[in-house]
């Protein structure tokens, strides 16, 4: 072919054939389906020139998919001179794409049908397509990019152009194709197209820019399988891109295959109490060969937190440290990875720990982190943390107090209510009633409006309050809420607000918690701890504690003796909980039957009951006595259920007691 070139095109034959015969050296241009062009830019040419040849039976050409080649195009480029003879190749290059074209050139028999059949399907209005009748559907939300480029330039880069934009439109994907041809860079990619797209494709064989493309995916294919298909394809991409002297995807592999190893090596190491014997010594071994970049010795441990739901991301810390090698710029991203790594980490110790303790159910428990997980995806703390964080350090104080699966799944659920679009409904379908009730104890008032901050905060406390004195659960929940809240709070921007919670903690808070050490005697079963006492509170707010089957005149001595001694009756009204006032005496007068009957009464029952215990001190235990006292003492309380032993020692001392009772009550109109 290169002898066919005239001396009016080619100086130096000899030369030329040397520089195609070099070209070829690099890579065969013989790209496939039975076509060569083989092409090279020499000093020997004085005029860019195409030679065409064909053979039908085909010639052997070492293409790249080991078939005879039958159509083969010689382009002779000049070394300097205008690039016009691209646009032509270009041409040339897309239309043997074309199956038709390929066709009808094999057909031909003359020079003159060769130059036919090329303006033929030059013009795209006489082009044949394969399909006619086939409709171009609209593209779908998949975009993909990708960059083309050759050792020359010339043939492969707009052959390949040509090929991934008919696959594309085959698979009705949106493409860019960016090419790097003799003449420059045409069409570049730019930083949104490359952030907008779903994949990237680089069709080359030679150096091209590829830092602007994010290297997460190299990352995690070197840790997912750590060893496996993934980790191998990716180090083989990165081999060859260093042969190209693209050193960046080798640096990103060598320190995304290094991650998993050093995790765990350091998990082990710092996290001592969270990993076995046997895991904390295979970690110092995994620690050793990851420094020689093998990941396979991570594979054991990996599987240790196989089991366990949520599993710690080490293909996400790859990731990362592949867009630290790879996008320097990318800062945003790395912050965003590496919080979500301490997202998982969080989990994952709240999980091991939910694990020690074989009372609970793991299975409801994880069901329901994986639920607030979701339903707090998107928010964030003041700290920048995912928010899903406060709940788990919540869930994980409750833990300590108490080892109850309904109130660990209240605490990681305790702000849902209040956060998300989730509400009681949904909580108490998808959990429980038991579990909504605590929820619901804990979660602000939220549909009723308050005239100010003040009375909402007011509102909002006796809800809690009132909720607490049924189920103590809810102060845990709530003080452990208040705890991960107070460790956090150097996040507030607001020092004035800071101080407010501080002090709202001192008040509140903490006497509550006190109260909770005093009932640590109590056995865990008894959950209703306030039981043997009621809160009401008074119209100004103030709320008065009272022994269970306290009356009306009680709430009025508790709060002053004046008003228990010119007490006549009470209002009770419903808001959010009993608000109790009570009527006095316009003018203040006593009402000195009623007070002499109940010292007579109170007295008597105490004097006799007193007297007896005095004789039989020695066989009865304090808490019977406690008890008694109650039985004897509250003749309306009927979920006491006293001993034998109680029973003989009230048939004694009651009956002058109650008759003393039965007078004061008269009274107060009680039947």
């Amino acid at each position: 072919m290169v002898n066919k070139l005239s001396n009016e095109v080619v100086k130096d034959k000899n030369q030329l054939l040397k520089d195609v015969l070099l070209r070829e050296s690099q890579t065969t241009t013989g790209i496939g389906k039975g076509i060569a062009i083989p092409h090279a830019k020499s000093d020997s040419v004085i005029k860019t020139s195409i030679v065409f040849a064909k053979s039908n039976q085909g010639i052997e050409y070492e293409a790249i998919d080991d078939k005879p080649v039958n159509l083969l195009f010689l382009l002779a480029v000049e070394k300097e001179g205008s690039n016009q003879h691209l646009a032509l190749l270009s041409k040339l290059s897309k239309l043997l794409m074309n199956e038709n074209f390929k066709q009808d050139l094999l057909n031909t028999k003359t020079p003159q049908e060769v130059l036919d059949v090329i303006s033929k399907y030059e013009n795209p209005n006489l082009a044949v397509n394969s399909n006619p009748q086939e409709k171009t559907k609209p593209a779908q939300e998949v975009s993909i990019v990708a960059v083309t480029a050759c050792p020359t330039g010339i043939a492969h880069t707009y052959m390949a152009q040509e090929a991934l934009e008919k696959a594309a439109k085959k698979l009705n994907v949106k493409i860019k194709i960016e090419t790097n041809g003799a003449s420059g860079v045409e069409n570049k990619l730019t930083q949104d197209d490359i952030q907008n797209a779903t994949g990237v494709i680089l069709a080359v064989n030679r150096n091209v820019e590829v830092d602007r493309f994010n290297g997460i995916i190299l990352g995690g294919m070197m840790a997912i399988d750590m060893g496996g298909p993934f980790n191998k394809a990716a180090y083989v991409f990165a081999i060859a891109s260093l042969s190209q002297g693209a050193s960046s995807s080798m640096a990103a592999v060598m320190v995304g295959g290094m991650v998993p190893p050093l995790a765990i090596a350091l998990a082990t190491t710092l996290f001592k109490n969270k990993f076995t014997l046997e895991q904390r010594e295979a970690g110092s071994t995994v620690g050793v060969i990851a420094l020689r970049e093998i990941a396979e010795g991570a594979i054991d441990i990996q599987n240790f937190k196989a089991k366990l739901p949520i599993v710690f991301g080490n293909e996400d810390a790859s990731s990362i440290h592949n867009n630290t090698s790879e996008v320097s710029s990318q800062g945003s991203i790395i912050e965003n990875e590496t919080n979500k790594l301490l997202v998982i980490e969080e989990a994952d110790g709240f999980v091991n720990k939910i694990k020690s303790y074989d009372c609970l159910n793991h299975d409801d428990i994880l069901k329901t982190l994986e639920f607030a997980i979701k339903a707090h995806k998107g928010q964030k703390r003041n700290s920048g943390q995912d928010y899903i964080t406060h709940p788990v350090s919540v869930a994980s104080i409750v833990l300590d107090y108490f080892k109850d699966t309904s109130s660990i799944i209240a605490a990681l659920l305790h702000d849902v209510v209040e956060d998300t679009h989730y509400s009681l409904d949904d909580i108490s379908n998808s959990f429980g009633g038991e579990v909504a009730i605590l929820v619901e104890g804990v979660t602000k008032l939220s549909k009723i409006k308050f005239r100010d901050s003040a009375q909402a905060k007011a509102e909002n406390l006796r809800k809690f309050i009132l909720s607490i004195s049924k189920d103590i659960r809810i102060l845990i929940i709530k003080l452990a809420d208040r705890l991960h809240n107070l460790r956090t709070i150097k996040y507030l921007s607001n020092k004035e607000k800071q101080k407010e919670i501080a002090l709202e903690t001192l008040e509140i808070y903490v006497p509550l918690a006190e109260r909770i050490e005093a009932k640590e005697k109590y056995e865990y079963s008894k959950l209703e701890m306030f039981d043997d006492e009621i809160f009401v509170f008074t119209p100004k707010g103030k709320v008065i504690s009272l022994p269970k089957g306290s009356i009306v005149l009680d709430f009025a001595y508790a709060i002053h003796t004046d008003i228990g001694d010119t007490c006549k009756g009470a209002k009770i009204n419903g808001f959010n909980i009993d608000h109790v006032a009570t009527l006095r005496n316009a003018r203040g007068e006593n009402y000195p039957n009623i007070i002499r009957a109940a010292k007579e009464a109170i007295n008597a029952g105490a004097d006799h009951i007193t007297a007896h215990l005095r004789e039989d001190r020695r066989h009865i235990k304090d808490k019977d006595i406690y008890d008694l006292k109650s039985y004897l003492t509250v003749p309306l309380n009927m979920e006491l259920a006293p001993t034998q032993e109680m029973v003989d020692i009230a048939c004694k001392v009651k009956p002058y007691a109650m008759q003393k009772k039965n007078k004061f009550y008269k009274h107060l109109n009680f039947p």
